[in-house]
């Protein structure tokens, strides 16, 4: 199963920016996918970029695509790749995401900002594709091995939301879930599917129940997570085929207490190099944010990550400036 056909990579000014192309090439052979690969150029702040004639412009656009292509020449040894420029006028999120939308992209992959991108405000550049961009995002930690060893999944199996949302979250467990372990089996990776749930005792609300009674209660939740958590590997399981899932070194963890400690917790502790997490906010307008515990983890976390979308996320970007 290879869940990529079109991928899109944003190649930035930095030392790293070879390490983003060359984890992209590999993505996209072991995908059997086409591969651009785009230069965003953000204008010159101030009096500067005010005073820059049309010529100059052509000229720094002139130079940025040559250097592009000089760089990726070692690459288009192994695969064609294409190439696009572009020059924005406003954040460079809002250019990638309308790449997506003109090419039909299936998939974006970009450094992060800086190491520390997690510790800015969540109006960071990648915060904002995060949120806004309609296909799955990729953001590569500068420091990431080139190939994945350890993977992290984390869904969300509990039943009680709305009708409607329970549905939209149980489809998004599917993806996530079909898209992680697709790239564990393409990397030889182990994979750690967690869950982690709130019991009772854990929040101290007892609601008039004796210690026993509690402790009861959260006994029979935490058996119906862990059969939601096998109804959902056993879908899979019948998605990507038995012998496919069966090559794949899956570990399950069931975790009682607060996702947003836990999982980044688990993370660190296992050495993970990819959190694969699907982002679904509670609400219904259209694309306004990733979900509070989606992004509660996320602010924790030094590791390379890969965001989903559910089925049918619109965005809220249009390619009209």
């Amino acid at each position: 199963m290879r869940p990529f056909k079109r991928i899109l990579c944003e190649a930035g000014l930095g030392d790293t920016r070879m390490r983003v192309l060359e984890r992209a090439v590999d993505l996209a052979q072991k995908n059997q996918a086409e591969l651009a690969v785009i230069d965003i150029i953000e204008p010159w702040p101030g009096d500067w970029g005010e005073s820059q004639t049309p010529v100059q412009r052509r000229s720094i656009r002139h130079a940025r695509e040559q250097r592009l292509e000089q760089t990726l020449v070692p690459f288009r040894k192994r695969m064609a790749i294409d190439v696009h420029s572009a020059t924005v006028t406003s954040m460079p999120f809002l250019a990638l995401v309308r790449e997506v939308i003109r090419g039909e992209y299936d998939l974006v992959i970009r450094e992060s900002e800086d190491p520390d991108w997690i510790d800015c405000a969540l109006g960071s550049d990648d915060m904002q594709l995060l949120r806004a961009c309609p296909c799955p995002v990729w953001l590569l930690d500068p420091a990431a091995p080139q190939h994945c060893r350890r993977l992290l999944v984390a869904v969300d199996v509990d039943r009680q939301y709305p009708a409607h949302e329970l549905e939209t979250r149980r489809a998004l467990n599917r993806l996530t879930l079909q898209l992680a372990c697709s790239q564990a089996i393409l990397e030889s990776a182990e994979l750690h599917v967690v869950h982690a749930w709130q019991p009772e005792s854990v929040t101290n609300s007892y609601h008039g129940m004796s210690t026993g009674q509690m402790n009861d209660y959260d006994g029979r939740r935490r058996t119906l997570h862990q059969r939601e958590l096998a109804r959902l590997l056993e879908h899979t399981e019948d998605y990507i085929g038995p012998e496919s899932f069966r090559r794949i070194e899956l570990q399950e963890h069931l975790l009682d207490g607060s996702p947003r400690r836990l999982i980044p917790q688990l993370v660190r502790r296992m050495g993970i190099d990819l959190v694969v997490m699907g982002s679904v906010a509670r609400t219904g307008i259209k694309g306004l944010l990733i979900g509070n515990t989606a992004e509660a983890i996320l602010t924790q976390l030094d590791c390379s990550v890969l965001v989903v979308k559910p089925p049918g996320f619109e965005t809220p970007v249009t390619l009209e400036d």
